[in-house]
């Protein structure tokens, strides 16, 4: 410990004399010539420790150069190889038109898997492809190449392709890239091939392009998509005379009846939508119907009663509803999920449409943009064999809510979209519709041993909240402990500012189980800061604080004055 004459002075504000000053500087002088030599040997040792590292450097490179042809990866025969490719395929989609991933990533690492993918024609036989608007840079004769050469290296297994609009630059279903038609040019001549096919329709030449398709053309086709563009659809004038455009004609499409097909899905008009469809062999339907002004749309689609071997129903329909007559039911005996979204609160009642249908088989309801309200109850009733279940409860009582939930005993994964609401008190003008006030306590009801109120839910094993504001985080933590270890899963996003730590309270149950739990905050409220309307106010963006420089001019005239 070096030891100073100026002791009661270091670190403090005191200003030296000139005395003392001098006799610091004298002082300081050989410490000073030690730091000097010391500066001197730590640069000598940097030196030998940058020729130590040097040397290291230079054999780890050589070592390495060796050691790679003494990887076991090296020795793997070629079909081994090519398996190992297969795994590095997305799982839940087709690869991208992208380097950094799929296929083209592998023929980016060296020459040998290079070849190897390129000889390997089942990384090359599904793809996701991304259509661009003008401004992005990408035409459509460029796209229809890459495409073109991507399914070149497929051989001649399935194809499988699945095709969206870029959700950027206006309206999502614009019209159809300047240039020949993907669909058109590149996919229509490897139609022999087709497995999965997931298709935009932008103009009118490319469906009647597969109007002209027959069930011969496709063999193998087992998934079939059509999303009709908007735009195409309202800019077919009808010719003098006729009743509607030339898109009609979808309706007889020929490929839509081949006995091979599973898996259908539609977005478009109700006029457009295939009749030709052999609907008792379909197990997977997604259909998304959207009516002209004069057009209307019955629910339970009266197709669905053909549809006796379909496991998924995932049906939308936001306009021109109405229902069939309530003594007319529609069986559907092995269907496993449902998710439907009819939307129309100022309608007929949703809930004696999804009554009509009959349901012994099915595990899991979606009613994501259903409205149904005090109905979710009598809708639920007869459905107490489901396992899972979606709803939004945003717009419902907590007296409706917890006795709809009432029905599920078996119910084992639970999403609520919201939270549902106090009942208005008498004679209280505040609560206005009786939706303002939220329930904060709400999940009591699904904590053991709450005074007055039934468990809901006992075999809950997966609880998922989205939208929720008022539901604090002290109940989250009550909640999930006196759950487990029956719930193994909680997840939630919750529109406030975090109150506590819910990981830290739930430290000892995290470190002993493999609960999930997920928490999500996003603080949708403002929050006062002195510093609002500065450049410190946290609300500028990276790279963009030059957009809020005052003016200088502003600036030297309030100064000035």
């Amino acid at each position: 410990m070096l030891f100073s004459p100026f002791e009661d002075i270091l670190h403090t504000n005191t200003v030296p004399s000139d005395a003392q000053s001098e006799e610091m500087r004298s002082f300081l002088t050989p410490h000073r010539q030690a730091l000097n030599k010391l500066d001197d040997e730590v640069q000598r040792l940097e030196r030998l420790l940058e020729n130590v590292n040097q040397q290291r450097k230079e054999l780890y490179t050589w070592l390495a150069a060796h050691d790679k042809l003494l990887s076991p990866m090296r020795r793997l025969p070629d079909d081994v190889v090519r398996v190992v490719f297969a795994h590095t395929l997305p799982t839940t989609r087709h690869a991208a038109l992208s380097a950094d991933e799929g296929p083209l990533l592998l023929t980016s690492i060296c020459r040998h898997w290079r070849e190897l993918a390129l000889s390997t024609p089942r990384l090359w036989a599904a793809v996701h492809v991304v259509l661009p608007r003008e401004p992005d840079g990408t035409s459509g004769a460029t796209l229809a190449s890459q495409v073109s050469t991507w399914i070149g290296r497929s051989g001649a297994v399935p194809l499988s392709v699945s095709m969206v609009h870029v959700r950027r630059g206006g309206r999502l279903g614009g019209s159809a890239l300047p240039g020949p038609s993907l669909l058109s040019s590149t996919l229509l001549p490897a139609a022999h091939r087709w497995g999965s096919m997931q298709l935009r329709v932008y103009s009118l030449e490319d469906g009647l392009a597969l109007c002209n398709l027959s069930v011969e053309d496709v063999p193998k086709l087992w998934s079939l998509g059509l999303n009709l563009s908007r735009v195409m659809i309202e800019s077919d004038v009808p010719a003098p005379g006729a009743e509607s455009g030339t898109w009609w004609k979808c309706q007889s499409m020929r490929i839509a009846a081949a006995p091979t097909l599973r898996h259908f899905n539609f977005h478009g008009p109700l006029l457009a939508l295939p009749r030709t469809i052999a609907w008792h062999v379909l197990v997977v339907l997604h259909i998304q119907l959207w009516a002209g002004p004069a057009d209307e749309i019955v629910f339970p689609f009266p197709f669905l009663q053909d549809c006796v071997s379909l496991e998924v129903l995932e049906a939308s329909a936001n306009s021109g509803i109405s229902f069939m007559d309530p003594t007319h039911t529609v069986l559907l005996p092995r269907l496993r999920r449902l998710a439907i979204s009819v939307w129309q609160p100022n309608g007929p009642d949703v809930q004696h449409g999804l009554q009509l249908l009959r349901l012994p088989t099915l595990e899991s309801l979606d009613l994501t943009g259903t409205f149904l309200g005090q109905q979710l109850p009598d809708l639920l009733q007869p459905l107490a064999h489901i396992t899972q279940l979606t709803v939004p409860v945003s717009q419902m009582l907590t007296v409706d809510l917890a006795h709809a939930l009432s029905f599920l005993p078996a119910l084992a994964t639970l999403r609520m979209q919201g939270e549902p609401a106090m009942p208005v008190p008498p004679g209280n003008s505040e609560w206005a519709n009786g939706s303002d006030h939220v329930d904060s306590g709400f999940m009591q009801r699904f904590i053991p041993g709450t005074p007055g109120d039934a468990l809901l839910c006992p075999a809950l094993t997966t609880l998922e909240l989205t939208y929720a504001y008022a539901l604090p985080d002290a109940l989250i933590v009550q909640l999930i402990r006196a759950r487990t270890p029956l719930l193994s899963a909680f997840r939630a996003c919750i529109f406030r500012r975090q109150q506590l730590d819910v990981r830290e309270a739930l430290a000892d149950l995290l470190e002993t189980s493999e609960f999930t739990l997920v928490l999500a905050y996003r603080n949708s409220g403002r929050v006062y800061s002195p510093l609002e309307g500065t450049e410190r106010s946290g609300q500028t963006r990276v790279n963009e604080d030059w957009l809020y420089e005052p003016d200088p001019m502003l600036v030297y005239n309030s100064v000035a004055q």
